[in-house]
Order: structure tokens, then C-alpha cells, then sequence
């Protein structure tokens, strides 16, 4: 698997590394998800950030997930 900066630009050497070395509790302190997530947001085992509607205990989706399927269904960008 290659990484790319973005327009198929692969990236380069240092990005790739900080990529590699990246993790989900690294993003989690990035990003201060603990801080405003409340429960209802996190990031998942892929990296992507996540949403359980019902709290920090009920059922997770990707945000990813819901944009492309709203998208599929002809909504358009932004979503409230």
C-alpha cells in the first residue's frame, strides 16, 4: 500500500514514516476527542472518526460511513 499527499502525489519519505508510526491513541490526543467527543465520538480501529448516537455505550458508525451513504442518496454536502 502507497501513501499519497493527495491529487495521486505519492508522498514523501518523512510523511509515509509519520504515518506509519501513527496510532489511534495518538489521534485521540490530537485531536482531544476525550475533551468535546463526550462518549458520542471516538476514532475507530481504522483511524476513522466515529459517532454512537446513543453514548459511549450503544452502537458506533463511521463518519465516513454516513457521508457516503447520504451521498449515495443523493443528499448533498453539509449534512445537519
Amino acid at each position: 500500500m502507497h501513501a499519497f499527499a493527495g491529487h495521486g502525489q505519492p508522498a514523501s519519505a518523512e510523511l509515509q514514516q509519520a504515518m506509519s508510526t501513527w496510532s489511534i491513541e495518538e489521534a485521540r490526543r490530537t485531536w482531544s476527542i476525550a475533551h468535546w467527543g463526550e462518549g458520542y465520538f471516538d476514532i475507530d480501529g481504522a483511524g476513522r472518526v466515529s459517532v454512537k448516537p446513543q453514548g459511549a455505550t450503544g452502537a458506533s458508525i463511521a463518519l465516513p460511513e454516513v457521508v457516503d451513504a447520504a451521498l449515495n442518496d443523493g443528499l448533498k454536502l453539509p449534512l445537519l
